[in-house]
């Protein structure tokens, strides 16, 4: 040991940069305001076997207190190795990063979430940070071990009390993190994709090489059918692995531990030796996805031999109870997942279970050894591979989990015999148990359809049709999926499906509230004659410009209204999540794609005169005033309410700005209206993250971006789309750093397609279109208030349009609940002040 500048005690094989190191704040944490320091001591505490991806280090600091009594404070401290290569592959991965944001900022919300709904929860030790940033990736715990807090044996593993334990912890973990993302958004790409990164595929071929293994298992006595099954794995592996590991938004997702075997469980036991708590460390390859991942991987790493197989089934049912026990407790709004669903996770991810056995299981079964470093685990042929594979004990396990694993097709990963649901040819998942599907959404309707649509059509043999979006995804239309499986004239078989979209349901205020607003016939105008007519322009400069997908029927009947259009989830088109909003990147593409649409209608205008005249009106209009002034008072009233439970500073200067019926009336018809001098363009209107789709290639970037849904275009200055889509669907932590920088993104592509499409008019300058911002920064105010909260409030089965409109007491407690929730609240605590200052306020 060395005495370091600061009087530290300090173990001499540990990184310099150490004795500059202070924890003032966090020692008073721990033990209270003390008076002097009289010993700090820095020891390292890596044992070999028992973690691989980091320094561990205790520091124990003993303090004088102002009474004169002395008190110790104990840490533990994760640190980057010393080794330079080491160290290098770990900040690649971002391993302590993530760590870090997990247990300051995830683990808390997760917590807080449990103490809303009264129950005590804790995941983890407490974390606490330097008093200064010395620059270095690290993470601070306190010591559970001076709380007698201790791993169970890794070699003997858990037996039933404790995998119970376990398997509840786990299940409130996962419950908080699904409600987490009802609450806050999706996790970041750290915990969506992390070490899973197309980047990162030559190391994970390195740390996921199988040589060794399969020599071993080559030799293994009744073993020679897995060898054949197995021993080109290291062919398709890595791809296999990449593949299963990307979110799959349409399933039951959690944010799994990534890393749950003995040494990261913890246990406190009372004087009978009964267990009293469990805690979770080590979160560095935290995952959001299946949990079956962290089913297979705690129950087949760290379960007693007698229990691992013939008790599995029985643990996933004790999981599942506690899940959904938990899921209720936390008001989980969308459906709960079934106990088959779970099972059905299980099969699909059978690589998640190989993994376990043939690479994770040995480590845990092995004995303690010098070998047992990461650098080591990097060579497929090194002596701890040897002793790892070689191991009698995993030997003997082997023998009897290999049967188990291929009896239920868990090794046969290599393949797609396990269908997954959601894909083109599979199982078709249900967004929406709630919707009524109208009767006349049948066979009979698409055969006319199908016969323009589908080469050498000759039947249906199955016909499906499925809410199209989940609870408080839309609210102004009944948007159905159909899957028919059709037969060919030449006897083959084909899949097809398609979106259709229809008016709600008659009779309720909300069909009749959409009706007045012209709604469908905008859209389908839109879609049968501007769209394409948008396209041609830029097709006859030269370009090819997709804006929206391909519209296949069109019908406005007294009996019904309908538009069919192609089903664009069958190439892998998606929406991001709405919770969250677009990072910088995607608001870009968005943006640019926002221009192409304004420059192409601008254009249009320019040539061809006026839209027709239900594009130049707004849905605020003499006629349909009364309707809004009935709900005007109430309305204002609840809301203001709301927002005085938001927290927001100055909140007296947002009561001052607030309007009469008659006032609000009249900015709103200002704001709509038309100024033939201005540059003008034809708005989408609803210019939010739900109508706005992406297609990705297999490395993650964006190939293509389409929109949908335009029932509220409308002519006039673009800014309604800009500001419309900044206040619903920029995250929170760049649309007010990054405004200019957006807004000069959409301007320099506007300023393209104008002038590669001719426009003979003044195209406004970068400044002209922040003058217009500013003119028009209204928008900003009646899109947080009308539109937002909607956007942002998670799933649920009350949220559609008839609640939204209803009156009474149970209506106005459902708005609070929306005008409420954590990410509305968030959003708007931040976005106000801006646009406050933006003059949005002041009409």
């Amino acid at each position: 040991m060395a005495t370091s500048e600061n009087g530290q005690t300090i173990d001499s094989d540990l990184p310099s940069w150490l004795d500059k190191v202070t924890l003032n704040k966090a020692i008073e944490q721990q033990i209270g305001e003390f008076k002097k320091l009289t010993k700090f001591t820095i020891e390292n505490d890596t044992k070999q076997g028992e973690n691989y991806s980091s320094l561990i280090i205790r520091i124990k600091a003993d303090a004088e207190m102002e009474d004169g009594t002395t008190k110790s404070a104990t840490f533990f401290l994760k640190a980057h190795h010393v080794n330079e290569m080491m160290s290098s592959i770990l900040e690649r991965l971002r391993l302590f990063p993530k760590e870090e944001e997990l247990y300051h900022k995830i683990l808390p919300k997760f917590e807080k979430l449990y103490a809303e709904a009264g129950k005590t929860v804790q995941f983890a030790p407490k974390a606490y940070t330097f008093d200064r940033d010395h620059g270095m990736e690290y993470v601070l715990l306190e010591d559970l071990q001076a709380k007698q807090f201790k791993n169970a044996n890794r070699l003997e593993g858990l037996d039933m009390d404790h995998m119970k334990e376990v398997l509840k912890k786990i299940a409130e973990f996962h419950a908080a993190s699904a409600c987490y993302v009802e609450h806050y958004g999706t996790f970041g790409e750290d915990f969506t994709v992390g070490i899973f990164n197309t980047k990162n595929k030559d190391l994970l071929k390195e740390f996921n090489a199988s040589g060794a293994f399969l020599n071993q298992l080559k030799k293994w006595k009744n073993c020679q059918q897995y060898y054949e099954k197995l021993m080109n794995s290291d062919e398709y592996l890595v791809d296999r692995l990449l593949e299963d590991q990307r979110v799959d938004n349409r399933q039951f997702n959690v944010l799994n531990h990534g890393d749950l075997w003995t040494n990261n469980i913890m246990f406190q036991y009372d004087a009978f030796g009964k267990i009293k708590q469990t805690l979770f460390v080590d979160f560095q390859v935290a995952k959001y996805g299946s949990p079956a991942n962290d089913l297979f991987y705690v129950i087949l790493s760290s379960a007693k031999k007698d229990i691992k197989t013939a008790q599995f089934d029985y643990m996933v049912r004790f999981y599942y109870d506690n899940l959904v026990e938990n899921l209720k407790l936390l008001q989980y709004h969308r459906p709960l997942p079934k106990l088959t669903a779970i099972h059905a996770a299980l099969l699909r991810n059978g690589l998640a279970a190989y993994m376990v056995a043939s690479k994770v299981l040995p480590i845990v079964m092995l004995e303690k050894t010098s070998d047992a470093k990461l650098e080591n685990y990097l060579i497929d042929e090194s002596k701890l591979k040897a002793d790892m594979y070689g191991n009698h004990k995993y030997c003997q396990a082997m023998m009897e989990l290999l049967p188990w694993l291929d009896n239920r097709g868990l090794l046969d990963w290599n393949t797609n015999t396990i269908m997954a649901p959601n894909s083109n040819d599979n199982e078709i998942i249900n967004p929406n148990e709630y919707l009524k599907i109208p009767e006349w959404i049948n066979e009979t309707y698409f055969v006319p359809i199908l016969e323009k649509d589908v080469d050498n059509f000759k039947e249906v043999s199955k016909f499906t049709a499925v809410a199209a979006t989940a609870p408080g995804e839309n609210y102004t239309s009944i948007m159905v999926r159909v899957v028919i499986d059709v037969i060919l004239t030449d006897g083959a078989s084909k899949q097809v499906s398609y979106i259709l979209k229809t008016v709600l349901e008659s009779g309720n205020q909300g069909s009749e509230f959409v009706k007045s607003m012209n709604l469908f016939p905008k859209e389908m105008k839109m879609y049968s004659d501007y769209l394409a007519k948008f396209e041609k322009l830029y097709k006859e400069a030269g370009v090819e410009i997709q804006l929206a997908p391909k519209c296949l029927h069109c019908e406005d009947t007294p009996e019904r209204t309908v538009l069919i259009m192609e089903d664009l989830s069958k190439d892998n088109f998606k929406n991001m999540d709405r919770l969250k909003g677009f990072d910088s990147k995607y608001s870009r593409l968005v943006l640019q794609k926002l221009a192409e649409l304004h420059a192409a209608s601008a254009v249009w205008g320019e040539i061809n005169g006026a839209y027709d005249e239900i594009f130049q009106r707004s849905f605020l209009s003499e006629a349909n005033k009364h309707i809004f002034a009935a709900m005007y008072e109430p309305r204002t009233e609840g809301w203001f309410k709301a927002m005085r439970d938001w927290g927001l500073e100055d909140m007296e200067k947002f009561e001052e700005k607030r309007m009469d019926f008659e006032t609000y009336y009249n900015v709103n018809i200002n704001i709509n209206k038309i100024d033939p001098d201005a540059f003008n363009v034809l708005n989408h209107g609803d210019m939010w993250t739900n109508n706005i789709m992406f297609s990705h290639d297999k490395e993650g970037n964006v190939k293509k971006s389409l929109f949908v849904d335009f029932q509220l275009c409308k002519w006039g200055s673009p800014t309604q789309d800009l500001w419309y889509f900044f206040t619903t669907s920029v995250q929170v932590d760049i649309r007010v750093q990054e405004f200019d920088s957006l807004i000069a993104a959409y301007h320099k592509r506007l300023v393209e397609c104008l002038k590669l499409l001719n426009y003979s008019k003044k195209i406004p300058s970068l400044k002209d279109l922040q003058l217009m911002m500013i003119s028009n920064s209204y928008w900003a105010q009646f899109t947080s208030t009308i539109v937002t909260a909607n956007i942002l409030y998670p799933n649920d089965k009350d949220a559609n349009m008839e609640n939204m409109l209803k009156m009474g007491p149970e209506a106005d407690a459902f708005r609070y609940k929306v005008q409420t929730a954590p990410v509305f609240v968030n959003s708007m605590r931040q976005w106000f002040p801006f646009i406050y200052n933006k003059g949005a306020f002041d009409v």
